[in-house]
């Protein structure tokens, strides 16, 4: 995920020359946030991108992936309401407290 200035194609043009074994890309803007999903068929070279990045040469900044979840993942999505008036603090201790037991 990054904010930098390239476009979508000048991205892929990165990826194509960074990650030839590449069997898919995904790109996707979240607000002015680039994410972009590469997708490999041989899990070494899942290995190689997750632990080398996606550099770009002009800056010398390096985007470290985070990998995809398992199939097996589990994803809860949570909606707060009718918080009681307490300070953020106090909210976020309480939150962390009761869904501890959740990881």
């Amino acid at each position: 995920v990054t904010s930098r200035s390239e476009s979508q194609r000048e991205f892929f043009k990165i990826i194509s020359t960074q990650f030839p074994n590449r069997w898919g890309v995904a790109f996707h803007m979240e607000g002015t946030r680039k994410v972009v999903e590469i997708n490999f068929l041989k899990d070494e070279d899942t290995k190689k991108t997750l632990e080398k990045g996606l550099l770009f040469v002009d800056t010398k900044e390096r985007i470290l992936p985070t990998p995809s979840m398992k199939e097996t993942a589990q994803v809860v999505r949570l909606q707060l309401s009718q918080l009681p008036f307490l300070s953020e603090d106090e909210i976020q201790l309480g939150l962390r407290h009761t869904l501890s037991q959740y990881g």
